[in-house]
C-alpha cells in the first residue's frame, strides 16, 4: 500500500461530555506540539482535501471520531489499529477512480468501539470485505459507490441499526437482509431496485424507511406489518397506487408519496391521525382525498403538480395547517382567495 502524508489538516477538540457536544469548529494546521498536547484530550479530527495521510494522526489514542477527504481512497492504513478509542470512521472520495477492491487490515475488528463507518464517493463495485468482521457496527453508511450487489453476509452484522446504501446500481435486495431484526433506520435511496423488498417486511423495528429514486411500481398488500414506522419515503418511483393495509402503520409522522403515478389516495388512511406532513406532489389526483380531513395534527401538505381543480371545504377545518402547496394545479383565483381568508396563517403556495 501507499505510504501517505497530508497537506492540512483542520480539528475540532470535544469539550463536552457526550459525544454530540462539539465545540464550535477552529481551523489550523496540526504541528507536533499540538498533536501531543491533543492525545491527552477527546479529538473529532478532520482531515480535508489530502493527498496522503500524516501518520501522526494515529497518536490520537484517544480519538473518537476520524473523519478523512481524499481525491483518492483505496484503503485503511495499519496504522488505524491503534485507535482503540475510535468510534466513528468516515472516509470520503472526491474523485472517482477506475474500479478497484478496498482493503483493511486483517485485525480491524479489534477495534471493538467503531459503531458507525461512512464511505462516500468510493467507486467500488463490491462491499469492502473487511466489514464483515465489524460484527459490533451499529450503523453502516455507503453513498454512491458503484456496488452492484448486497452480499448475503451482510445478515451476520446483526447490531446493525441504521443501514444506507445510496446511489449504487442494484437492482435487488437479499432476502438475509431481514435478519437484521435491530434495524430502525433504512436508507434505499437512488439505487435501481425494482422491486419493494420482501425482507423488509421482516424489519419489525423499523422506525425509518426511505426507498427514493428506485423504480418500484408496487409496494406489498401486507406493508402494514411495520407498525413502527414514523418516516415512510418513497419519492419518485413509479407507483400507481398505495395498499389500504399501510392504514395499520399509526405512528406515520412523515409520509412522502411525491412523483408517483396515484390517481387514488385510499380513504382508509385516515387512520393516520399522527400524520405531521405529507407529501402527495407530481402525483395524478383529480381532487383532494376527503380523508385528509381525519389529520387533525397535520402541518404540511404539498399537492402541487397533480390535476386538481377544487379546493374542498373541509380543507378549512384543518386549523394546524401551516403550510399548503398547490402549485401548479388548475385552481381559479377565487378559490384560493377564499382559503386565506378563512386561514390567514396558512402560508399557500400557488
Amino acid at each position: 500500500m501507499k505510504q501517505l502524508s497530508f497537506f492540512i489538516i483542520i480539528f475540532i477538540v470535544w469539550a463536552g461530555t457526550t459525544d454530540k457536544s462539539f465545540a464550535q469548529a477552529q481551523y489550523q494546521p496540526i504541528e507536533k506540539a499540538l498533536l501531543e498536547q491533543l492525545t491527552e484530550k477527546k479529538v473529532f479530527l478532520k482531515v480535508d482535501d489530502i493527498a496522503e495521510i500524516d501518520h501522526r494522526i494515529f497518536q490520537f489514542t484517544k480519538l473518537r471520531k476520524l473523519s478523512i477527504k481524499s481525491p483518492h481512497i483505496d484503503h485503511i492504513p495499519t496504522s488505524i489499529l491503534e485507535l482503540k478509542n475510535l468510534k466513528y470512521l468516515s472516509l470520503s472520495q472526491t474523485q472517482r477512480d477506475s474500479s478497484f477492491v478496498f482493503q483493511a487490515p486483517s485485525e480491524v475488528n479489534k477495534l471493538s468501539k467503531l459503531k458507525e463507518i461512512h464511505f462516500h464517493l468510493i467507486n467500488i463495485k463490491t462491499f469492502p470485505a473487511f466489514l464483515r468482521q465489524m460484527v459490533c457496527l451499529e450503523s453502516l453508511h455507503i453513498g454512491f459507490g458503484n456496488i452492484e450487489a448486497i452480499p448475503d453476509w451482510i445478515a451476520e452484522l446483526k447490531k446493525l441499526q441504521s443501514l444506507s446504501i445510496i446511489g449504487n446500481p442494484f437492482k435487488t435486495i437479499p432476502m438475509q437482509l431481514s435478519n437484521l431484526k435491530n434495524l430502525k433506520d433504512l436508507y434505499l435511496d437512488y439505487n435501481k431496485i425494482l422491486k419493494f423488498p420482501k425482507a423488509i417486511l421482516s424489519l419489525k423495528k423499523l422506525e425509518v424507511l426511505s426507498i427514493i429514486n428506485n423504480k418500484i411500481e408496487q409496494l406489498p398488500s401486507n406493508i402494514g406489518v411495520l407498525k413502527k414506522l414514523g418516516i415512510l419515503s418513497l419519492i419518485d418511483n413509479m407507483l400507481t397506487e398505495i395498499p389500504e393495509s399501510l392504514s395499520k402503520c399509526t405512528k406515520i409522522r412523515n409520509l412522502y408519496l411525491d412523483y408517483n403515478k396515484i390517481q387514488l389516495y385510499p380513504s382508509s388512511l385516515g387512520k393516520l391521525k399522527r400524520l405531521w406532513l405529507l407529501g402527495l406532489r407530481g402525483n395524478q389526483l383529480k381532487e383532494i382525498p376527503e380523508t385528509i380531513k381525519n389529520y387533525c395534527k397535520l402541518a404540511n401538505l404539498d399537492l402541487a403538480q397533480n390535476n386538481i381543480s377544487q379546493i374542498p371545504d373541509f380543507l378549512y377545518s384543518l386549523k394546524k395547517l401551516k403550510k399548503l402547496d398547490i402549485s401548479n394545479n388548475p385552481i381559479e383565483q377565487t378559490s384560493l382567495d377564499h382559503l386565506k381568508q378563512v386561514l390567514p396563517s396558512l402560508k399557500i403556495l400557488y
